[in-house]
């Protein structure tokens, strides 16, 4: 998610100096949505906390907070490019240069903590996904019960808008997930429930134009819906061109 945050460090292995961040700025959604982009800077973990400051202090001296609609680090960025912005990151804020760095590996895989997984001690965490990240009081509650009933204490969220259920015994598992999907919350969903997501939309915020929940919950139904005899060896990729095909239809 760090391609839409304002400020984002992403774990990378530099080969002289060791692991440390990739250094990425000025992404955001709304009605300007914007990708953030690579400063091609070397963060080692002990800079981590005055690098972040000097980001966040760039948008107070030179970020156009007094505009409504331009108050975001991405506008800053798109104005004065990553070059510039890093030259003032390092004279101005830090005092030093940092090191060149290279960009973090391209995922492998969904990026996420949907399924079940095996933790160290053996247990296993296990994670499900809402449609369009909505859940309900009832549907949390739903999700508590759950947890308690497998003996589990322990439930976390995930940027990705994702429930997690830790320190699972194995053979529970099964029961758990049964529960999450009577509620509304599945451990196996297809690619378009797995990585959909909007904003709150009209309902809660008064900068929106339209209700983007209902809309994103209604897309995935009928995308579902379209695509359900898919094959089981099926890429997302093939997924994605077939919705593509299905969206013109």
């Amino acid at each position: 998610m760090h391609e839409i945050d304002d400020v984002s460090l992403v774990g990378v292995e530099h080969p002289e100096l060791g692991p440390g961040y990739d250094l990425w700025v000025g992404g955001g959604l709304s009605t300007n949505p914007r990708l953030a982009e690579r400063l091609g800077a070397f963060v080692r973990p002990e800079q981590a906390a005055d690098v972040w400051h000097g980001v966040v202090r760039i948008f107070r001296d030179h970020g156009y907070r007094r505009l409504r609609h331009r108050a975001r680090l991405e506008f800053l960025l798109a104005d004065r490019g990553p070059v510039r912005f890093r030259e003032v990151l390092e004279r101005d804020h830090l005092g030093y240069a940092l090191a060149d760095g290279p960009p973090a590996p391209a995922p492998t895989g969904a990026g996420d903590h949907v399924g079940v997984h095996e933790q160290k001690d053996g247990l296993r965490h296990v994670g499900a996904t809402p449609v369009a990240d909505r859940v309900s009081a009832d549907v949390l509650t739903g999700l508590a019960d759950a947890a308690e009933a497998v003996g589990s204490r322990r439930v976390r969220l995930t940027p990705q808008q994702e429930v997690l259920v830790l320190d699972v015994p194995p053979g529970r598992v099964g029961q758990l997930t049964a529960q999450l999907d009577r509620i509304g919350l599945s451990t196996a969903p297809s690619p378009f429930r797995r990585t959909t997501t909007a904003c709150t939309g009209i309902e809660c915020c008064e900068l929106a134009i339209v209700e983007t929940k209902r809309t994103a919950a209604e897309a995935v139904s009928d995308l579902e819906c379209r695509l359900a005899e898919r094959e089981e060896e099926e890429t997302f990729a093939q997924w994605a061109h077939r919705a593509d095909e299905a969206a013109l239809r």
